[in-house]
């Protein structure tokens, strides 16, 4: 999984998560929630879920929230709050 910093019209970066050259999930720091966002995007493929490792789920989140923080969005002790588009 990669982690890729982005940022469009939106005020403020996001972290984008990509398998297989598809992203299938972003992180986002909301300033009036005060708490790290994820949203998770249907696959385009035509299949009707995601299957991956736990364990690279977790590390691609814990990546993506670090470079958030370390861009300067948030903090670690800041609230999740998890979203399906």
């Amino acid at each position: 999984m990669d982690v890729w910093i982005a940022n469009d019209d939106r005020e403020n970066l996001f972290a984008e998560i990509h398998y297989d050259n598809e992203d299938w999930a972003e992180v986002i720091y909301d300033d009036e929630r005060g708490a790290f966002t994820l949203t998770i995007f249907k696959p385009r493929d035509g299949k009707d879920s995601y299957v991956f490792l736990l364990s690279d789920v977790q590390e691609a989140l814990a990546k993506a929230k670090q470079r958030l923080i370390d861009a300067g969005y948030g903090n670690s002790d800041e609230q999740e709050q998890i979203t399906l588009a």
